[in-house]
């Protein structure tokens, strides 16, 4: 069949309309990454772009200036050619500021900050590789980078196909200044537009120009809050027994409250009971983390240094003052610290100056030679157990204060130990080569299938675990034993914009008065917490409880907050 000429010119008409769309909306793509991949909302995707329409305009500013004079095309040619390098360049980084900023607020809460950030982007693709298959994770990564090139490229041609339709005829220019003024402006009153992304990358590279500058400055106004703060100190009266903190990964408020976990209360009020009838008295609350999803090193900053550490700026900051932490006033009190984290290979000099532990035990050093269990080096049960048998049964006249960072609850929850009644098996964790896992193959970093079901039975092991030792730990022995969560689990377990940003917090001992000291503060009986009505208080308060309780504060008296 053949088109008449009429047809033929209707076509490429069409053609060069449905290109000229394209290339648009492939600009449009590329600088809104940042605002629509957190939310993955095509509304905030079809908000106009700054950048996209300042480019159209610089094109529709060629074609004015190239129609002037030979001198000025000449001009212009060279401009043209000098944008398309530094474009495609600048969408580069704009579409990797764009993926960061997604996985960051889409699973941690906060935003993505090149000044403070860069250094993790590292672990957590070493994370992801080692947390499921390698032919998943070069999957992953294939798809990514597809779709890095597919903006990048894709954006280039598009710029491309923009300036010559700019510069092809007067006819042209005009149509295409005049949809994109008519979309900025309809679209943009309608939706609201996106911010520019050159801006943001300027703003960002700018706080990495004067970072060191910029936490200096917050590490002073830091030590000016926390002046206002009173120092509980732990006095001479203090009744002094050895208090263990286990913080356990990801275990949030959502197994509280959410109806997919009833089960789970049941098995909890099993624990109770066993506990009760090896002569435990029990509190609990509840505490909002700073975090969400992830991100266990800030609230383990915010629990061991009384101040809401909410972003990697903020811990920088904090780690360049003289505040003094909660290892400190235990060493000052004549306690022998202790820090224990499986998953952690090193302790820096800046960690350690300001979280001053007698001892950092970190995964080499607990001697380990089993089978990894997912993300988690080792299992709980086996990090305990080497507490216990190098430091909690030696003879010692000082009390000892031990937090244990635990890491057998961590995503993807694709496998989990089983729990070893007798504890004289576990020595160097070989036996796990032999044991029976629950797995669930389906769940990686990514998702899975059965993410509510590994969480649940992750965390039922961890408690377990934690409840098996004090159950078995000998009745003389002097022990406040706090067991709480870091942060509520990644989604979909627990969803950031819907479930409060709090986690569970139970006080044990066989000494009933000491736990009853709690009471004053707000703890319920037992180890089923129910949702706090009002204010959630944050877990920068959890040192101030334990103060209180230790010291027998019996006036609570309001406090100003940092």
């Amino acid at each position: 069949m053949t088109l008449s000429a009429r047809q033929t010119s209707a076509l490429k008409l069409g053609t060069s309309v449905a290109a000229s769309v394209l290339a648009c909306l492939l600009l449009q793509a590329a600088f809104s990454l940042f605002y629509w991949l957190p939310t993955r909302s095509l509304r905030v995707a079809a908000r106009p772009s700054a950048d996209a329409l300042a480019l159209i305009g610089i094109a529709l500013l060629f074609a004015h200036l190239a129609g002037r004079s030979p001198t000025s095309a000449r001009v212009v040619g060279v401009l043209r050619r000098s944008l398309l390098i530094i474009a495609p360049l600048l969408v580069l980084l704009c579409v990797l500021l764009g993926i960061a900023q997604g996985i960051a607020l889409r699973e941690f809460g906060y935003h993505f900050t090149l000044a403070y950030h860069t250094s993790k982007v590292q672990a957590l693709f070493v994370m992801m590789y080692e947390a499921q298959s390698t032919p998943v994770f070069l999957g992953v990564m294939a798809l990514l980078l597809a779709a890095i090139a597919i903006l990048v490229l894709g954006s280039l041609w598009a710029l491309r196909r923009v300036l010559d339709l700019a510069l092809s005829s007067r006819r042209a220019s005009l149509i295409l200044a005049g949809s994109t003024v008519c979309y900025g402006l309809l679209v943009g009153a309608l939706l609201d537009r996106n911010g520019s992304m050159i801006r943001e990358l300027a703003g960002q590279l700018d706080e990495v120009a004067h970072r060191e500058q910029r936490l200096a400055s917050q590490a002073k106004k830091i030590e000016g809050k926390m002046k206002k703060v009173r120092t509980l100190k732990l006095g001479d009266d203090l009744r002094r027994p050895t208090v263990l903190v286990f913080v356990v990964e990801s275990y949030g408020q959502v197994l509280m409250e959410a109806e997919k976990y009833a089960e789970f209360r049941v098995f909890l009020g099993g624990i109770e009971k066993d506990l009760q009838a090896a002569g435990y008295a029990m509190r609990s609350s509840v505490f909002r983390s700073p975090v969400f999803g992830g991100s266990s090193w800030l609230a383990n900053a915010t629990i061991l240094c009384r101040l809401m550490v909410p972003t990697e700026k903020t811990y920088f900051s904090l780690m360049k003052t003289q505040t003094k932490c909660l290892p400190s006033q235990f060493n000052e009190a004549g306690y022998e610290s202790v820090f224990v984290a499986s998953n952690t290979t090193e302790f820096d000099g800046d960690y350690a100056s300001r979280f001053p532990f007698e001892s950092f035990i970190p995964r080499d050093d607990l001697g380990y030679e089993g089978p990894r269990m997912s993300w988690s080096y080792m299992p709980d049960q086996y990090v305990i157990d080497v507490i216990e048998r190098r430091i909690l049964a030696t003879t010692s006249t000082r009390p000892r204060f031990i937090y244990y960072k635990l890491s057998s609850s961590h995503h993807p929850w694709d496998t989990i130990p089983p729990y070893i009644k007798n504890w004289s098996l576990l020595r160097n964790g070989k036996l796990y080569d032999k044991t029976k896992n629950s797995r669930y193959p389906d769940n990686a970093f990514l998702g899975g299938k059965h993410y509510n079901e590994g969480y649940d039975e992750s965390i039922r092991y961890s408690l377990e675990t934690i409840a098996g030792y004090l159950e078995a730990m000998p009745a003389d022995r002097d022990v406040l034993a706090l067991v709480l969560g870091d942060h509520q689990p990644r989604r979909p377990v627990a969803i950031m914009d819907k479930d409060p940003w709090t986690v569970p917090m139970h006080v044990l001992s066989r000494d009933h008065e000491l736990v009853e000291r709690f009471a004053r503060q707000e703890y319920s009986p037992g180890l089923l917490v129910k949702p706090r009505p009002g204010l959630v208080p944050g877990l920068e308060l959890v040192a101030e409880n334990l103060f209180r309780a230790l010291n027998d504060v019996t006036v609570i008296e309001s406090e100003v907050r940092p």
